[in-house]
């Protein structure tokens, strides 16, 4: 039974930068799918290491579209396959980069408590209204009888 150990993991994160696929690594190396499993869980830097690598990794095909389009030698339709399968990984691979969806983020807020305070504000403007309005109809019954 093999163990992952500390000092294979620079090698692992090297062969991963260079292309070779997770399971590839993992079968050259000698490692089973548990084996494996037992040393990122040992190892939790491991596969911070492997997504950086696999960031770095996109990055480097999204660049290299571009020389794909641009070599005047190849055959359109098999650029446009390649480019293709670049944008399709990149968006699988790192969607919050390359996907094609959007992430909203939608925040509530709760505003009844605003809401009674204006309703306070205009039952009090309301209140205050009618009795300055009954002031000034008692200030005009008082002129009237001369009081």
């Amino acid at each position: 039974m093999a163990r992952l150990e500390e000092h294979q993991i620079q090698e692992i994160i090297n062969l991963y930068s260079d292309g070779m696929q997770i399971k590839g690594i993992r079968e050259w190396m000698g490692f089973s799918s548990s084996e494996w499993n037992e040393g990122m869980e040992k190892f939790p830097n491991l596969r911070t290491a492997i997504q950086d690598a696999r960031l770095a990794r996109s990055d480097e095909r999204v660049q290299g579209m571009y020389d794909v389009a641009k070599d005047e030698n190849m055959d359109v339709s098999r650029a446009k396959l390649i480019i293709d399968t670049i944008k399709w990984e990149a968006s699988k691979l790192i969607p919050q980069i390359y996907g094609d969806r959007l992430a909203i983020e939608v925040k509530t807020i709760d505003i009844r408590d605003g809401l009674k305070a204006a309703e306070q504000n205009v039952l009090e403007g309301i209140i205050e209204r009618k009795l300055l309005e009954r002031l000034e109809e008692t200030d005009e019954a008082d002129d009237t009888l001369g009081v």
